[in-house]
Protein backbone atom coordinates (compact mmCIF):
# COMPACT_ATOMS: atom_id res chain seq x y z
CA UNK A 1 0.00 0.00 0.00
CA UNK A 2 1.51 3.39 -0.96
CA UNK A 3 1.44 6.32 1.80
CA UNK A 4 -0.91 9.14 1.31
CA UNK A 5 0.55 12.33 0.38
CA UNK A 6 -1.71 14.30 2.61
CA UNK A 7 0.28 16.58 3.96
CA UNK A 8 -0.57 20.19 6.39
CA UNK A 9 2.17 22.19 5.20
CA UNK A 10 1.46 25.25 6.78
CA UNK A 11 -0.81 26.46 10.16
CA UNK A 12 -1.17 30.28 10.45
CA UNK A 13 -2.99 31.75 13.28
CA UNK A 14 -4.42 35.46 12.48
CA UNK A 15 -6.44 35.82 15.41
CA UNK A 16 -9.51 35.21 15.37
CA UNK A 17 -9.09 33.49 11.84
CA UNK A 18 -6.91 30.55 11.34
CA UNK A 19 -5.23 29.48 7.88
CA UNK A 20 -4.47 26.54 6.73
CA UNK A 21 -2.39 24.94 4.11
CA UNK A 22 -2.30 21.68 3.22
CA UNK A 23 -1.49 19.04 0.34
CA UNK A 24 -3.87 16.10 -0.68
CA UNK A 25 -3.66 13.42 -3.03
CA UNK A 26 -7.36 13.01 -4.74
CA UNK A 27 -8.95 9.45 -5.58
CA UNK A 28 -7.33 9.70 -9.29
CA UNK A 29 -3.91 9.93 -7.81
CA UNK A 30 -3.69 14.06 -8.84
CA UNK A 31 -1.58 15.82 -5.91
CA UNK A 32 -3.14 19.57 -5.17
CA UNK A 33 -2.03 22.10 -2.63
CA UNK A 34 -5.14 24.03 -1.05
CA UNK A 35 -5.27 26.87 1.32
CA UNK A 36 -8.70 27.07 4.10
CA UNK A 37 -9.65 29.55 5.88
CA UNK A 38 -11.75 28.79 9.22
CA UNK A 39 -14.83 31.36 9.19
CA UNK A 40 -17.01 29.45 12.26
CA UNK A 41 -16.09 26.94 14.97
CA UNK A 42 -18.78 24.08 15.80
CA UNK A 43 -16.34 24.39 19.36
CA UNK A 44 -14.16 27.36 19.55
CA UNK A 45 -10.76 26.94 21.42
CA UNK A 46 -10.58 27.26 24.60
CA UNK A 47 -8.85 30.72 24.63
CA UNK A 48 -10.82 31.73 22.01
CA UNK A 49 -14.54 30.60 24.01
CA UNK A 50 -13.18 32.93 27.16
CA UNK A 51 -12.62 35.88 25.55
CA UNK A 52 -15.90 35.74 23.51
CA UNK A 53 -17.72 34.91 26.84
CA UNK A 54 -15.76 37.76 28.52
CA UNK A 55 -16.71 40.02 25.89
CA UNK A 56 -20.32 39.22 26.38
CA UNK A 57 -20.87 39.86 29.87
CA UNK A 58 -19.67 43.29 29.82
CA UNK A 59 -22.46 46.02 28.96
CA UNK A 60 -21.94 48.03 26.28
CA UNK A 61 -19.12 51.22 26.46
CA UNK A 62 -22.23 53.86 25.96
CA UNK A 63 -25.40 54.66 25.25
CA UNK A 64 -25.89 57.72 22.56
CA UNK A 65 -29.18 59.42 21.86
CA UNK A 66 -32.41 58.77 22.35
CA UNK A 67 -34.91 56.44 20.58
CA UNK A 68 -38.18 57.38 19.13
CA UNK A 69 -41.48 55.84 19.10
CA UNK A 70 -42.12 55.92 15.38
CA UNK A 71 -45.64 57.79 15.93
CA UNK A 72 -44.21 60.42 17.60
Amino acid sequence: MARSKNRVLEIEECYPELYITAQVQLANGEVVIGGFKCTSWHKPPSIVAEDMYWRMSNGPVGTFGKLKAPDQ
